[in-house]
């Protein structure tokens, strides 16, 4: 459905992403990026943010978490390049990797085996990244265990190596252990000689504040999206009031009674609640702008709806709420709201529902 029935929408300012890769291929001097898409773009809509981004040419890679995303991916006409930067398990599914022509990430000697058995019993052909463990310790395999993968794959005609990465855990926050993880990286692929392979490890923050991680290739999502400084942020979340009345002094708001008016108060309903991704925790502590004024949010925030104190604001019910982005002057970021939360960025955008519906901005206008 194209209409809007229920006024809780997000805006996605696809120049805002645009800009932001076309930033980041500068800083790497123009080499190569995967777009990272994966939780549907981050909250911005995979589909239609990957389809920019291909027609525009300003990426040269996508990754993804999961099979289901590649596929999706596929299934909307994305030719580029698919990496799947997730484990592959049950092995058995590895019959969509062939089917949909997506790389999958091996990060164990078992699953290197598997799919070597499992591309000589169809007699195909894939490409592969191999994961390095460097201290992030989530996925991946030691230096001796990767050789032997590197060695498996080189005995077989089927698989081939497209790449071999890592993944920063603290490039945002910890200048010294990231340098010993992209030191342990190096070390460790630089003895494999032979064969021509994508070297990466590079994130986002990475990528911005470590100039010597940019290998071949970087991994971007948080900065394509604009939530760390430098970026333009894309993403902007928007309502409007759908109810108004007054309460006296002393009454108390939403759920549990976690909110007491101190004052005869003017309150404004709107329809946003954590059924939409706005989380509880913001209860008490976020603001929204209305026409150009911070408004608090008063009492528990509900699934489905949240009230807000607008005595000090001229308001009718209809105006439009800013939860996230800019109004006149005033701008509420993505990194404020998780603050306020106590999680980072990457959370407040991934966990809006798909019940809100995604307005897609270009040059000023609707797409």
């Amino acid at each position: 459905m194209d209409r809007i029935l229920r006024p809780n929408w997000v805006e996605v300012n696809l120049s805002d992403i645009e800009s932001n890769l076309r930033k980041i291929r500068k800083i790497i001097n123009n080499k190569k990026i995967t777009f990272v898409v994966k939780a549907n773009a981050y909250g911005h809509g995979i589909r239609e943010v990957s389809k920019f981004a291909q027609s525009n040419k300003l990426c040269d890679y996508f990754g993804v978490s999961s099979i289901e995303e590649g596929v999706i991916l596929r299934e909307s006409g994305i030719k580029l390049p698919i990496i799947i930067l997730g484990s592959i398990y049950p092995f058995n599914n590895f019959k969509y990797l062939f089917d949909y022509k997506l790389s999958p990430t091996i990060s164990s000697v078992t699953a290197m085996d598997e799919i070597i058995k499992y591309s000589k019993k169809i007699n195909s052909r894939i490409g592969l990244h191999l994961k390095l463990e460097t201290g992030m310790n989530r996925v991946g395999v030691g230096e001796n265990s990767l050789i032997k993968m590197v060695d498996k794959a080189l005995s077989s005609k089927n698989v081939l190596i497209d790449g071999i990465y890592s993944h920063f855990s603290s490039a945002d926050n910890d200048r010294d252990y990231t340098l010993w993880q992209l030191d342990n990286y190096k070390r460790v692929v630089d003895k494999i000689t032979g064969i021509k392979f994508l070297k990466h490890i590079a994130n986002s923050s990475g990528t911005v504040n470590f100039s010597s991680s940019h290998m071949d290739m970087v991994r971007c999502g948080l900065a394509a999206y604009g939530d760390m400084d430098g970026f333009k942020e894309a993403l902007s979340w928007k309502t409007k009031i759908v109810f108004l009345k007054y309460v006296k002094k002393g009454s108390y708001i939403s759920y549990s009674r976690t909110y007491k008016t101190t004052r005869r108060t003017r309150v404004a309903t709107i329809p946003l609640g954590y059924g939409d991704g706005y989380m509880r925790s913001l209860s008490n502590k976020a603001s929204v702008i209305i026409n150009g004024k911070r408004a608090k949010i008063i009492g528990n925030i509900t699934m489905d709806m949240c009230m807000v104190d607008v005595s000090d604001v001229d308001v009718k019910i209809g105006d439009e709420v800013i939860v996230s982005g800019s109004s006149g002057d005033d701008f509420i970021s993505v990194k404020e709201i998780a603050a306020k939360a106590g999680t980072i960025p990457y959370e407040i955008t991934t966990l809006i529902t798909t019940r809100v519906p995604r307005v897609y901005i270009y040059k000023g206008k609707r797409r």
